[in-house]
């Protein structure tokens, strides 16, 4: 338990960290979630189809046929998710492909020659770790929203399955009970 002077000092600390002061500051604080779009607001992000998450939306609906708004709460949460889940997937594949680029480059500055062989290929994906690692872990990061999202569109699957026998079981009683 905190004592009553660590109590004061957070309080301290808190009143004096309110956030940017500036116009620029307030702008950029407003777009962080936009850096990766994992944790924006709208699923749909720039550069992305919005027909085809809708086509996905449309297909999760098609499949799971919601009644009722939470239901189709649920089958969005779904939908919304493993749309997340693919752009996730997206960004690992560009950051693999921009860091080996940079290994490549230094490969070839050092050698004056491209890498050729499958251990050369395995040797600028190692590298491109280790040079992550020392950047701020990016692919640590990303593995950790990849299982929020997982977590995320199962937790929703499974109250969508938990509510869909429910409902499944309410209509077996009632038109046995009717008999």
């Amino acid at each position: 338990m905190a004592s009553e002077a660590q109590k004061a000092a957070n309080r301290r600390n808190a009143a004096a960290s309110s956030g940017p002061k500036s116009a620029k500051g307030k702008a950029r604080a407003s777009r962080n979630a936009e850096k990766h779009g994992l944790l924006a607001d709208d699923a749909v992000i720039s550069g992305e189809s919005p027909a085809e998450f809708i086509e996905l939306l449309e297909s999760y609906q098609e499949r799971f046929q919601p009644e009722g708004t939470l239901e189709q709460d649920l089958v969005a949460q779904l939908a919304n998710s493993q749309w997340r889940l693919g752009r996730a997937a997206r960004l690992e594949t560009a950051f693999f492909d921009h860091t080996i680029d940079e290994e490549r480059e230094s490969w070839v500055k050092n050698y004056e020659e491209e890498p050729e062989s499958a251990q050369d290929i395995r040797f600028l994906v190692g590298a491109a770790l280790v040079r992550d690692s020392r950047r701020g872990d990016t692919l640590s990061r990303l593995s950790r929203y990849e299982m929020r999202l997982t977590h995320r569109f199962n937790r929703a699957l499974s109250r969508l399955a938990w509510m869909q026998d429910q409902r499944t079981i309410s209509t077996v009683t009632k038109s046995t009970s009717q008999k």
